[in-house]
């Protein structure tokens, strides 16, 4: 079957559209142009821009499928732009042959548009966690691994606790991070490296603000953190909380984060089981599993589009 993946994001790059793409599809590049590309069947990430694209290959007779990753319009912040992006986001939920949601609150919005809805989270490729060697780090030690969205909320972390706080990643809400001696903000790095700090941290956290956007996430870094073999401190997202399976401690305040990572630094033995209960839970969702799961989906697109035919 020929896959034409477009719309995932730099290919080259650590974004979400972008990683997913690149594990549950084999593909030599993301392709942005779809004219005269021969396909059977083409999958596609975000519904801004890609309106003639889409329709174009439904002319040529090649079946579509949404992989709907976020709440796309929440990114926008002028409201005229607000509206457009959902109303093309639900048009394309419409006119798509299937979609294929990460998060339950996304396969509910879906489902309001199209009945061709599948269930397909983000995952970790969970053999390459289990060959790192932890980077040396000054302990213990409390760490974020991602993009510093204007989600991320820093201002949830008590940096004046006895603990080193570790930051890979960089973003806007870099310049919110406190000149202090025990918090270390060390940029973006490749993604063997970012694993070795994770494989150090005593603590993993996912500090983002709660709301529509953040709650239709399913965060690509729960899985990782889990697949480390670390306990997660982590606001209460929903689709985070769909998932937990007991690996996580949740705080929605800034004296709730400080008292359960007080806790958690303190308690050898509550990490431990946190982390035993991720580890287990992150088997489920190797990519491997994930994309013959994906990969059913076109299958069965696939097979409707020659039945028609």
């Amino acid at each position: 079957m020929r896959i034409l993946v477009f719309n995932a994001g730099r290919f080259d790059t650590p974004e979400g559209g972008a990683v997913r793409a690149k594990q549950l599809f084999v593909y030599p590049k993301n392709l942005k142009a779809v004219r005269n590309v021969e396909a059977d069947v083409a999958v596609f990430y975000n519904a801004w821009g890609t309106h003639l694209a889409r329709k174009n290959l439904r002319k040529r007779g090649v079946p579509v499928v949404f992989d709907y990753t976020d709440f796309m319009h929440e990114f926008r912040s002028n409201v005229f732009e607000k509206k457009i992006a959902r109303f093309a986001t639900a048009r394309a939920l419409k006119k798509a042959d299937a979609v294929v949601a990460t998060a339950k609150v996304l396969v509910e919005d879906a489902r309001k548009f199209n009945k061709n809805t599948y269930f397909v989270p983000n995952g970790v490729d969970f053999g390459a966690f289990q060959k790192v060697r932890p980077k040396q780090l000054e302990h213990p030690a409390v760490g974020f691994v991602g993009g510093f969205g204007k989600w991320v909320d820093f201002s949830l972390f008590d940096f004046d606790a006895d603990a080193h706080f570790y930051f890979v990643g960089d973003g806007p809400s870099a310049k919110n991070l406190p000149k202090k001696e025990n918090v270390h903000h060390v940029g973006f790095k490749p993604p063997e490296e970012a694993r070795a700090y994770m494989a150090a941290f005593d603590v993993c956290t996912i500090p983002f603000t709660k709301n529509v956007l953040t709650d239709a996430v399913c965060p690509i870094k729960l899985f990782e953190y889990w697949a480390s073999g670390k306990p997660v401190l982590s606001t209460p997202l929903e689709e985070v909380k769909n998932l937990n399976n007991g690996g996580v401690v949740f705080g929605s305040t800034r004296a709730e984060w400080t008292e359960a990572l007080k806790s958690l630094l303190a308690d050898s033995s509550k990490r431990e089981r946190l982390a035993q209960s991720g580890f287990e839970e992150s088997k489920k969702f190797d990519w491997k599993r994930l994309a013959e799961k994906m990969d059913g989906v076109l299958q069965n697109v696939e097979e409707n589009r020659e039945k028609r035919h």
